[in-house]
Order: C-alpha cells, then structure tokens, then sequence
C-alpha cells in the first residue's frame, strides 16, 4: 500500500481511510467467494471497489476542493462502518472453496515458487517495479513531481493538477484492493478488526523512505527501504520479546525522528 501512496505525498495528498479501505474491500471479496461467484469475478470485484473507492477519495479532494486530510478522516470512519453494517460485526471465513480459481487463489498468499520464495513477496516486487515505472519513466510521474512541487507552475504548463491527483487515489485504491485480496488468501478470515492502524504504518514507511511531506520528492527505492525498515523494527522487537505496547511506542517515536530529520534536511 506504500507504493500507491508514495504517489499521494508527492503530490501533495494522503489518504488516512486506507485501512478502513481495506476492510471493507476484504469484505466484498470474502462475501462474494462464500456467496458462490467464481474466484476471479470475486477477486476483479475487489479491485474494481478498490479503484471506485480511490475515484470517490480523489474527486473529494481535489474537484470538491476538500483536504485530503479531512476527506481521509471522515471516509476512514464511512468505510469501517459500511464493513461493520454488512458483516454485523461478525467474522467471516473463506476457507475449504473449491472450483475454478480457488488454487490460484489461496497460491497467491501462501504459496511459494519453486518451493522457496514466497508468492506474496513475488507480487510486492511486481508492484514495487511497475510503480519505479510509472513514477520515474512515464508523463504522469513526472507530472505527479510536477504537481507536488508546485502547483501553480504546473498549472502554467498545461498540467491538470486535478486529474492527476485523481489517477493517483485511483491507483491507491487498486494496490489497496490487492493488498486486501493477498492478506484475505493468507489469513483466509476476515474480522471487523482487519485493517486498524494500515494507513499509518503505511504513511510512516513512506515518510522514512525520504518522500517530502511537502510534496514534489520521493523514490520508490526510497519507499522499498522504509518499508523494509518499518518490517525489520516490529519484527526485530517481537524477537527481542519486547511488549506490543512498547512496540508501538518505538514505531511512533521513529516516525516523529524521521519527520523532524525530514524538515531539518529541506531547511
């Protein structure tokens, strides 16, 4: 989910409903699969939500003129309580399904290939690589570091600031949806908790991979290392055996360290 919002903080945006995002987008999947559409209808719904979802965050923020924080904060709320309507707070599992499709699917989340690498680690490198290209080779990256930078120079050159901030909620409500669909074919269970606390562990490995708050600079070599970095902390402390609680007191101090380096370097 990083790598769709790498493209948001660029631009200047961020999305803090990702995580109820992902709930219910696991949820419309899962209910999909249980109520008998074939796995591949069931995972192209998911997607298809994921990037409607992303549409309706983009157009609010940048058409209806709505901070992005503000649009963030009340859908984060608007999608957790359409998850929460639709399951009545109850679990639901997606285990034992059978026809065509449901190999695949459950080989998307635990599988390995060739017996060794994970498949979820093989779709993030395929992720991670189409969004280095679209970032750093093709008219909209350049166009999202345009837009980021500045606004109104942008405007000048032609640029449609509110389109290409739109394409870029889109495509984090498509990785949104793929994330929801890898963890769903992993965990095979889907619960009213799922998703809590996503959009800040996602923002923060963005923010550590050196992507400006301010807009107009980011990598995704940049977002891969903190992404990295946010996974080695929590894990290393669970093998350290140290209480979730400080886990979660360590991962904010970091965040706050790797702001306050963040605004020193630009000033």
């Amino acid at each position: 989910m990083s790598i769709g919002m790498t493209f948001l903080i660029i631009g200047r945006n961020f999305d803090l409903s990702i995580g109820s995002m992902f709930a219910l987008v696991s949820t419309i999947v899962a209910i999909a699969m249980v109520n008998g559409i074939p796995v591949f209808i069931a995972l192209l719904i998911g997607i298809i939500f994921g990037s409607i979802f992303g549409f309706i965050n983009g157009v609010l923020s940048t058409f209806a003129k709505i901070p992005s924080f503000v649009v963030g904060l009340g859908m984060l709320n608007a999608y957790r309580g359409a998850q929460l309507i639709i399951t009545g707070g109850r679990s639901i599992v997606v285990l034992g399904l059978s026809g065509i499709g449901a190999n695949f699917f459950y080989y998307l989340g635990g599988g390995r290939l060739f017996g060794y690498i994970p498949m979820m680690f093989i779709t993030f490198i395929g992720l991670w690589s189409i969004g280095h290209i679209l970032l750093s080779r093709t008219t909209f990256g350049f166009r999202t570091f345009a837009v980021g930078g500045s606004p109104m120079a942008s405007k000048i050159a032609g640029i449609n600031e509110n389109w290409i901030q739109t394409y870029g909620f889109v495509l984090q409500g498509i990785v949104v949806a793929i994330a929801a669909i890898l963890q769903l074919s992993f965990i095979g269970t889907i619960t009213g908790q799922v998703g809590l606390g996503y959009e800040l562990e996602t923002i923060s490995a963005v923010i550590i991979g050196g992507t400006k708050l301010s807009g107009g600079e980011g990598t995704m070599v940049g977002t891969l290392i903190g992404a990295a970095v946010m996974g080695v902390l929590r894990n290393g402390l669970v093998l350290l055996g140290v209480s979730a609680f400080w886990q979660t007191l360590t991962i904010g101090i970091v965040i706050i360290v790797a702001v306050a380096i963040d605004k020193w370097t630009a000033k």
